[in-house]
């Protein structure tokens, strides 16, 4: 599903249903999956100027309904004629400005203006990533309002033996202590391929300053 404002614009050269078919009291009804909705009625021409505004999700290859029809106080209301607009897609912002042929007689003049994704991240923070964490230090500093740090508990328990793992610190990651080895004593452990310890996840990364 995507979002998408739609404008019902305006109209012409509809057909005459009132004063022996020299005029009209239309309106214009749009027809989705989810809704109906419609625009009010200009009095007295084929003419009309609407600029109505709806906030609409809809699917990608849905096809939208257009009817119009003369408003009548005593009486059903005559269809004037009616069209469809197949939705495609666009990217958020994209403008589609077009007119559309009615089934009987006239044109009605509509635009579309595609918004995001139903459901998508709105500022486009990734997922915490599973596993070992970076290094401290080894992050660029976040953009102001930016992503908050990965939640704690999503990475997994180190391997058995050895040391217990760190106390966390801020934002989920491992407190260290001088020369960037977790605090409370226990040996670094001896590095294996790569410089890493093996078995395990790099030592954090100490910056002094």
């Amino acid at each position: 599903m995507i979002k998408i404002e739609l404008k019902i614009i305006e109209a012409k050269n509809l057909k005459g249903s009132d004063f022996c078919g020299l005029s009209s009291d239309p309106y214009c009804k749009v027809i989705s999956r989810q809704c109906t909705q419609q625009t009010h009625v200009c009095k007295m021409t084929r003419n009309p100027s609407w600029n109505k505004s709806f906030n609409m999700d809809v699917a990608i290859g849905e096809d939208l309904r257009f009817e119009v029809y003369d408003y009548d106080n005593f009486g059903k209301n005559d269809n004037l004629g009616s069209t469809h607009y197949r939705v495609l897609g666009g990217s958020p912002g994209q403008v589609v400005d077009t007119w559309l042929g009615l089934s009987k007689k006239g044109e009605i003049h509509i635009q579309i203006i595609y918004g995001l994704t139903v459901g998508a991240p709105v500022h486009g923070c990734p997922p915490p990533m599973r596993g070992c964490p970076p290094p401290m230090g080894a992050y660029p500093p976040p953009p102001m309002g930016g992503c908050p740090p990965p939640p704690m508990g999503v990475y997994p328990p180190p391997p058995m033996g050895g040391c217990p793992p760190p106390m966390p610190g801020p934002g989920g990651y491992p407190m260290s202590g001088p020369g960037g080895y977790p605090m409370g004593g226990c040996p670094p452990p001896m590095p294996g391929p790569g410089g890493y310890p093996m078995g395990g996840c790099p030592p954090p990364y100490y910056n002094p300053f």
